[in-house]
């Protein structure tokens, strides 16, 4: 499903959909990460709230340098809504979870096992929070189906 939307400043865009990937072969697209972001910090997942605001901030900062910038931390919407940054969201349709957390297993690095298995067992129900993110906040979102990508969407997205 999409809803219409205008160029995005910011995608928030869901794990295995594809980021890192879009960002490496998008001119003027970069890739931020939370869970990087709080390492680098060496901030633990439990004090990880701190984080917020400096990260939005970060965030901020590239769109204002021309960016578009690809997030996965939800709970910087808000943040990034108070600045008038047009934000789109982007989330596997539910049948395509198990199809999302293979990508996620199959990259291979630390925690990715652990991820994907997370994703298989509580994927819907992270889905279903990140559209009434959307909604709540009357957000454009796309529904990636089977086989789609976020590169491809945002190839158009972009245009």
């Amino acid at each position: 499903m999409v809803k219409k939307t205008t160029k995005p400043s910011v995608v928030l865009a869901f794990p295995g959909t594809g980021k890192s990937t879009a960002a490496k072969q998008l001119p003027g697209v970069i890739d931020l990460d939370f869970g990087f972001f709080r390492s680098a910090f060496k901030v633990r997942k439990e004090d990880e709230a701190t984080l917020l605001e400096p990260y939005s901030k970060m965030v901020l900062q590239f769109v204002n340098s021309g960016f578009t910038v690809l997030i996965n931390e939800p709970k910087v919407v808000p943040y990034l809504l108070q600045k008038h940054i047009n934000v789109q969201v982007v989330v596997p349709e539910q049948d395509t979870i198990g199809e999302v957390a293979s990508r996620v297993k199959a990259r291979g690095g630390v925690g990715d096992r652990a991820f994907a298995a997370a994703m298989l067992k509580s994927g819907l129900s992270w889905v279903a929070d990140w559209l009434k993110t959307a909604i709540s906040h009357n957000l454009s979102f796309i529904e990636l189906r089977t086989g789609q990508f976020l590169l491809d969407v945002l190839k158009e997205m972009l245009k």
